[in-house]
């Protein structure tokens, strides 16, 4: 025991200065580390928050409006990662998603995937999330020709939604005609070449495969039906 007389060698003194620091680490983790995992795990299971940082969809969603992600709509991932435990769903069109910008996860040194493509943590710059609607689905070709959305070669209906005035992510006050666009036409389209393609694979030889690149070359150019109501 330390006495007036006796005082501890210097290598004993920064040996209790270094459990003094030890045991306040421990306290710290033991205290605060299961209430942080419960968070990351909620956080990567089942609801992620985003703030909006731009105005691309307003009035949908306002710059600096908080929103609560749900991460399970389209299938489950593994806690902590962006690994799916089977397969996941496709959206619908309409549906507003958030999803890591295509090649933020990628190492940008050796262009492979990245920390960002398998981890689901909240580190900054690991990924760049966007917030946006869908629009077109697998086998869709979408165009966007002097501000009027297309698809497959449809050019959608659009009406007239209201003014709005807004200050973008430059800071930048301004005023926007908002224009809905229709997005029946590609429901229709799908739909029809949905019927197509399971008629054409009774026939002997077709696949689903070749029945469907069949519909998009052949039939679909001439085949109006598909763009019309109630066919």
């Amino acid at each position: 025991m330390e006495s007036p007389g006796n005082p501890l060698p210097p290598d004993a003194e920064d040996r209790t200065a270094m459990q003094r620091l030890g045991d306040w680490v421990w306290d710290l983790v033991s205290t605060w580390g299961p209430a942080i995992l419960v968070v990351l795990l909620i956080r990567s299971v089942l609801f992620e928050p985003f703030r909006i940082p731009s105005g691309s969809m307003v009035p949908t969603l306002a710059i600096g409006d908080h929103i609560l992600v749900t991460k399970y709509s389209y299938g489950m991932r593994w806690p902590l990662t962006r690994i799916p435990v089977g397969e996941l769903s496709l959206p619908d069109r309409g549906d507003i998603i958030v999803f890591a910008y295509p090649g933020s996860d990628m190492d940008p040194i050796t262009g492979e995937p990245g920390v960002g493509h398998w981890i689901d943590i909240p580190v900054p710059g690991i990924t760049i999330d966007y917030v946006k609607r869908v629009v077109g689905l697998p086998g869709d070709v979408i165009e966007v020709r002097d501000n009027v959305l297309m698809l497959n070669g449809q050019v959608q209906a659009q009406t007239t939604k209201g003014e709005f005035e807004f200050v973008d992510d430059r800071i930048v006050h301004a005023g926007r005609t908002l224009l809905a666009p229709s997005l029946q036409a590609a429901a229709l389209l799908r739909q029809c070449r949905a019927r197509h393609v399971a008629a054409l694979t009774f026939l002997p030889g077709f696949d689903a495969d070749e029945a469907q690149r069949l519909f998009d070359l052949l039939l679909l150019p001439n085949n109006a039906d598909c763009f019309r109501p109630g066919q």
